[in-house]
């Protein structure tokens, strides 16, 4: 299905704005599952060169650090993260063979937010946009079927606290940030 066609079956249902969100969301994350953007590897170790050289290409020429250095912190990211999968800069998704798929949608919802899976938010602040990012995870994982997994616990736990300060319109306004709309 089309993002234009998610859009409009979207738009054309009578559900409150909150669900359509998550129902427009779980559609693209379907679409984007279709769409040949995934790869697997065998382990969490297997991950680290990926997100090395995803780091290391996005900082581009003017970055001195050595392959060792970018090796380092990309282990240090995906072990402090516990994850199975990650988004690269170039709209692509990784994934542990036989990982979590909660890790998927995350990261496929990362992809729907912006170019390379950062969303207006990352500029802002990376664990505002990591607890966006996983808010609206928790609420598209249960609409596919999948289980929802603790990741950036204390990044959402901001995030949704600032989502029931808001009141009603919190998730609709999160959305807006995130997602640019």
């Amino acid at each position: 299905m089309a993002a234009d066609e998610v859009r409009k079956l979207v738009r054309g249902s009578s559900l409150e704005l909150e669900d359509k969100i998550s129902l427009f969301l779980s559609l693209r994350v379907q679409e984007l599952q279709k769409a040949g953007l995934a790869s697997e590897v065998a382990d969490q170790q297997a991950l680290i060169p990926v997100l090395a050289a995803d780091m290391k290409r996005k900082a581009g020429n003017n970055e001195t650090k050595t392959d060792a250095a970018w090796n380092a912190a990309a282990k240090g990211q995906i072990e402090g993260n516990r994850t199975t999968a990650l988004t690269t800069s170039d709209d692509r998704y990784t994934g542990i063979k036989g990982g979590q798929k909660f890790d998927e949608v995350h990261e496929l919802v990362h992809i729907c937010s912006g170019a390379g899976g950062e969303s207006a938010l990352h500029n802002w602040k990376l664990q505002m946009n990591e607890g966006a990012i996983n808010f609206f995870a928790e609420k598209v994982a249960p609409l596919l079927g999948i289980t929802v997994v603790d990741r950036y616990i204390t990044e959402t736990k901001v995030v949704k606290k600032l989502v029931q300060l808001i009141g009603p319109t919190g998730p609709t306004k999160l959305y807006a940030a995130t997602f640019k709309v």
